[in-house]
C-alpha cells in the first residue's frame, strides 16, 4: 500500500493481532508436547456379578400377570356376550324369563332304574319342586308335564323324580314316559303307551306299579302317535281317576310333541341341562308352551348330565303288577 492509503493502518492492527494469537498457540502446543502422561495402573480386579442384570423376574411376573388379567377379562367379556349354552343357573331367568325351581347338586349321575330317596340332598330339592308345583295348582288340576329344552335325559331325570315326590304325600300318581327311555325305573318291557295309542293292550296292562315307589304308576313307552286325539282321552282318564299325572315329553327341540302334550297339561316344567342346553331352546320350549295355553311353572336346572349309572333289573313277580285307573282314589 501507498504510505498515504487510509487502510494501511487498520491492516496493520491486524496483522499485530493474528501474530500474536499465533505466538500464544504455539507456545501451549510447546508445553502440551512435553508433558508426560501417566496411563494409570489396575488395583483391584472386577467382582464378577454374582446374578443376570437382566431378565427383571419380579417385572416380568407382574407384567406379565398384568396382561394376563387383561387378556383373561377381555375373553371372558367376548365369551360372555357370544357364548350361546347355558353357563349358570341365573342365566336362565335372566336370558329366558324362566324362574328356576330348584337347581340339583354339581356332578349329578341320572339314575334311570330308581329316584333318589328323599334324605339325600336331590331328593330334598324335588321334594320343594313338588311343593311349589302343588301350590300353583287348583284343586281341580291335575297333570304336569316336564319336557326337555335340549336332547338327553333332563326330562326323564326331573319327571321321574318329581312323580316319586308327589308318591311320598300318599297321592295316587301316574308317571307317563312318553319320552321312552328304555328300562326307566327298573321296569322290565311290557306294554307301554304306544300299545295302548295303538290300541294293542289297554291303559289298565300298560300301568304298572314300581316296585321301591309306592303310590307310584308308570306307563312306559311313547311313540310317533303323541299327537292323536287318543291321547287326549288318556290323559282325561287319568286325569279324573288319579291323584296326579306327571307326563314326560320329548325334548321341546326335538319334536313338537312336548307341545302336544302340554295342551293338554294344567302346568309344565322345562329341564334345562347346563353347558348343553342352548338360550335360545330354553325360549323356544318356553314359547312353545305358551302357545298352547299352558303356563309354565319354572325350570329344574342341573350340570350337565355325566353316562347314566347301569339299570337293575327288577324281577317279573314284582313288576308284573296292574292297576285299574278307574278305582285308585
Amino acid at each position: 500500500m501507498k504510505t498515504g492509503d487510509p487502510n494501511k493502518a487498520d491492516v496493520n492492527s491486524q496483522i499485530a493481532t493474528l501474530t500474536g494469537q499465533i505466538n500464544t498457540l504455539t507456545s501451549r502446543e510447546n508445553d502440551l508436547s512435553t508433558t508426560q502422561v501417566t496411563a494409570g495402573k489396575i488395583i483391584n480386579d472386577a467382582e464378577l456379578p454374582a446374578a443376570p442384570a437382566r431378565p427383571s423376574v419380579p417385572l416380568f411376573l407382574a407384567s406379565g400377570g398384568m396382561v394376563g388379567l387383561l387378556l383373561g377379562v377381555g375373553t371372558g367379556l367376548v365369551r360372555e356376550r357370544t357364548d350361546k349354552r347355558v353357563r349358570r343357573a341365573a342365566d336362565v331367568p335372566r336370558r329366558a324369563t324362566v324362574p328356576v325351581l330348584g337347581v340339583l347338586p354339581t356332578r349329578l349321575r341320572p339314575r334311570l332304574d330308581d329316584v333318589y330317596p328323599a334324605g339325600e340332598p336331590t331328593g330334598r330339592t324335588f321334594d320343594r319342586l313338588r311343593n311349589e308345583a302343588l301350590a300353583s295348582l287348583a284343586d281341580d288340576q291335575r297333570v304336569i308335564v316336564v319336557t326337555g329344552a335340549s336332547r338327553g335325559l333332563a326330562a326323564t331325570l326331573v319327571a321321574a323324580n318329581l312323580a316319586a315326590a308327589l308318591a311320598r304325600t300318599g297321592a295316587a300318581v301316574v308317571l307317563v314316559q312318553a319320552g321312552g327311555a328304555p328300562g326307566a325305573l327298573g321296569l322290565p318291557a311290557g306294554p307301554g303307551l304306544a300299545e295302548v295309542l295303538a290300541g294293542t293292550a289297554s291303559l289298565d296292562e300298560a300301568a304298572r306299579r314300581v316296585p321301591r315307589v309306592a303310590n307310584l304308576r308308570v306307563v312306559t313307552g311313547g311313540g310317533g302317535l303323541l299327537q292323536s286325539q287318543a291321547l287326549g282321552a288318556i290323559l282325561a282318564r287319568l286325569r279324573s281317576g288319579t291323584g296326579y299325572v306327571v307326563v314326560e315329553a320329548p325334548s321341546a327341540a326335538a319334536s313338537a310333541d312336548a307341545q302336544s302334550l302340554a295342551s293338554h297339561a294344567d302346568t309344565a316344567i322345562l329341564a334345562v341341562e347346563l353347558r348343553r342346553t342352548r338360550h335360545a331352546e330354553i325360549v323356544d320350549a318356553a314359547e312353545q308352551l305358551r302357545r298352547v295355553g299352558t303356563p309354565v311353572l319354572g325350570a329344574v336346572v342341573f350340570p350337565r348330565l355325566r353316562k347314566p349309572l347301569p339299570v337293575t333289573p327288577v324281577p317279573a313277580a314284582a313288576a308284573d303288577q296292574t292297576v285299574v285307573l278307574g278305582s285308585v282314589t
